[in-house]
């Protein structure tokens, strides 16, 4: 619990999420995480390392054998910043052990920072493991127009991409990274105008795994 805003759930799929967070640490340091009663989502900035912009949206169904999240905020949601590293270990720590059960929630510590606290438990219900998360509250949405979630339109016309040599390397990184998830990925792109003369082309990498997560 964190001033108006609440979130308890005991993970399900740790091992799944697990991978995702480890495939977008490759791309930067920090994401923000978007937690709503039925999707949590994860967004990553483009850097001047990696160029690339990537979102990744699953359902709690799917990751959570139970969930409850409280917040005052648009569609009951808490939004905040984490360092992936430190997320990442939690996590790995989570699905270490196939018969544990990793309990996550939204914590305060002392000086009132916001954590997200992991305690890992064992059949005889003691805690093992504890790894607390430090984190940021969003608080101004303009810190987030670099980590939305691009939106591309249906009726585009189809054309022809020519990528110079290092960005189809940077592609081939990004698929890489995927194969993990899905034997498909759907390929879109669009013509984004700046606010000069110059165009740049955007390219949407997706893929699905059973329905339930979404990688862009």
């Amino acid at each position: 619990t964190t001033g108006n805003m609440r979130f308890k759930g005991t993970i399900g799929s740790p091992k799944q999420l697990s991978q995702l967070v480890a495939m977008l640490g490759k791309l930067s340091d920090t994401c923000v995480v978007h937690m709503t009663p039925d999707t949590i989502s994860f967004g990553v900035a483009a850097s001047s390392n990696s160029g690339v912009h990537a979102c990744a949206e699953l359902s709690t169904h799917s990751l959570f054998l139970d969930y409850r999240i409280e917040s005052r905020a648009e569609n009951n949601r808490i939004s905040f910043f984490v360092k992936i590293d430190n997320l990442s270990r939690a996590l790995k720590s989570s699905s270490a052990n196939a018969n544990s059960k990793s309990l996550v929630k939204l914590t305060k510590k002392r000086g009132g920072a916001p954590t997200l606290t992991f305690e890992i438990l064992l059949s005889d219900s003691a805690v093992q493991v504890q790894h607390d998360v430090p984190l940021r509250i969003v608080q101004d949405i303009e810190e987030l127009h670099a980590y939305n979630e691009p939106v591309y339109g249906d009726s585009a016309p189809s054309l022809s991409v020519v990528l110079p040599q290092p960005d189809i390397r940077g592609l081939r990184n990004v698929l890489e990274r995927m194969k993990g998830f899905s034997d498909y990925v759907l390929l879109t792109a669009r013509d984004k105008p700046l606010d000069g003369a110059e165009r740049t082309a955007m390219l949407q990498l997706q893929v699905e795994r059973d329905n339930l997560v979404t990688i862009s």
